[in-house]
């Protein structure tokens, strides 16, 4: 059996990642530039709410992760986090290994502060995951915003 592991990811924006080996458990957080191309240059957002509003952010989020991966039964909300208006995604995909193959559940929280925004992501098993999915969703509760 496996603890977690953690180094700083393997994407370009990561700054952190956690992971289990032995369950397939990961957290990670990525931090990002909030894109100007998106923004006419005269609207102002205060919050991801008001952005969320604004632009089709389910369409975008969804072109941007199915590069990479079939998507299944894609959500997303309006939420806060720690009193920071946030978007929270989630979605399952269909993951193959050698001749093994499980579905995965990603739960993504996303806040913009200072002209970035900040995503931390969970992902686990679906099985694993429904054995007690607070587990998995009480993990934001343990994000603070220093500033």
């Amino acid at each position: 059996m496996y603890g977690w592991e953690t180094d700083f990811g393997i994407g370009k924006y990561s700054i952190f990642r956690s992971f289990q080996k032995d369950s397939a458990y990961t957290f990670a957080i990525i931090v990002t530039e909030l894109k100007e191309d998106l923004i006419p240059k005269d609207k102002k957002f205060n919050n991801i709410h008001s952005l969320y509003n604004y632009i089709n952010y389910d369409s975008l989020i969804i072109k941007s992760l199915s590069q990479r991966v079939k998507l299944n039964n894609f959500k997303s909300n309006k939420i806060f986090l720690k009193n920071e208006p946030a978007v929270k995604y989630s979605y399952k995909t269909l993951i193959k290994q050698f001749d093994f193959e499980y579905e995965e559940i990603t739960i993504t929280v996303q806040v913009n502060k200072n002209n970035k925004t900040y995503s931390f992501s969970t992902s686990a098993p679906l099985l694993l995951y429904n054995t007690n999915p607070s587990r998995f969703d009480t993990i934001f509760n343990w994000i603070h915003f220093l500033n």
